[in-house]
C-alpha cells in the first residue's frame, strides 16, 4: 500500500516536470523493458519511476557541478 502510494506521488512528480522530449525518450526506455525484458507496462514504469527517484535533480546537479569542478582541477593539475 505505501509503495503504490509512494509510486503515484513520484510519479505525478516526475511527469510534472519532464517536458515532451525528454518522455519520449522514457516511453521508448519502457517499451525496450516491455519487449525485450518481459516487463508488463505497470512494472516498467514502476522501475523507471524508482530510477528517477534514485537519479533525481539533486543527483544531476551535483554530478555537473562535479564534473565542471573535475573538468577545471585536471586542468589545472596538468599544468603543473
Amino acid at each position: 500500500m505505501f509503495e503504490a502510494s509512494a509510486t503515484r506521488q513520484l510519479k505525478n512528480l516526475v511527469s510534472s516536470v519532464v517536458d515532451d522530449e525528454t518522455q519520449q525518450k522514457i516511453d521508448v526506455v519502457k517499451q525496450r523493458l516491455i519487449k525485450y525484458f518481459g516487463y508488463n507496462d505497470t512494472s516498467a514504469a514502476d522501475v523507471l519511476n524508482y530510477v528517477a527517484s534514485i537519479f533525481g535533480p539533486g543527483w544531476i546537479a551535483s554530478r555537473m557541478n562535479r564534473t565542471r569542478a573535475g573538468g577545471r582541477q585536471r586542468a589545472e593539475g596538468r599544468k603543473k
